[in-house]
């Protein structure tokens, strides 16, 4: 008895094992017959036109346009740069035209009252206390100036250069404003003393 179940355990063994084989073959069969449709090489090469983009400013990219692969055309917007910095350059373009008409009212003011010598001392008084109009409107943009320049230094929008320049437009600005008003002291003690010659 004991042989024939040797024999048995022996052909148990024996089917599992040839079944085993045989779903590797049918298996390995299959996938042969499916990589007969392909050809094989190792020696593939891929061509592309890439073509360089140059831009006439540089910036961080803020918004991509297109697509991997996608054709594009002549005057399609490929990407949208961070704006931030050159806002913040226009306004201080701004900020500095404002500057230079304040200053141009105040020229003109002065030369104005140059050209006047009937009443100089009451002119001038007038023209003093027009020139501190302008001088403390224009330490007012700058305080403006100062103020919004800060908070973008703060953001890291502004650099320290452009920082220090508006602290020392902001002094500039301060000084001409006292020294304005301290000539409106003078030209009105001078105006009295002409009025009461008179």
């Amino acid at each position: 008895m004991e042989t024939t179940e040797k024999k048995r355990g022996k052909g148990k063994r024996l089917i599992i094992i040839g079944s085993i084989l045989g779903i590797a073959a049918m298996v390995g069969g299959i996938y042969y017959a499916k990589s007969l449709g392909y050809e094989t090489t190792d020696n593939a090469q891929l061509d592309a036109d890439i073509l360089p983009v140059r831009t006439s400013i540089s910036g961080y990219v803020k918004e991509i346009r297109f697509k991997d692969h996608q054709v594009v055309k002549k005057g399609d917007t490929l990407l949208i740069l961070n704006d931030d910095e050159f806002q913040a350059r226009v306004l201080q373009a701004e900020a500095a035209l404002e500057n230079a008409e304040a200053n141009l009212i105040a020229v003109k003011n002065n030369a104005d009252a140059g050209d006047l010598n009937a009443d100089a001392a009451y002119l001038s008084s007038e023209t003093t206390s027009q020139n501190i109009d302008v001088t403390q409107a224009k330490w007012n943009k700058v305080k403006e100036d100062y103020k919004r320049i800060k908070n973008m230094f703060n953001a890291k929008a502004a650099t320290q250069a452009e920082m220090d320049a508006v602290e020392a437009e902001l002094a500039v600005a301060e000084a001409q404003f006292k020294a304005a008003k301290n000539q409106y002291k003078a030209s009105s003690a001078q105006s009295r003393g002409v009025k009461s010659q008179a």
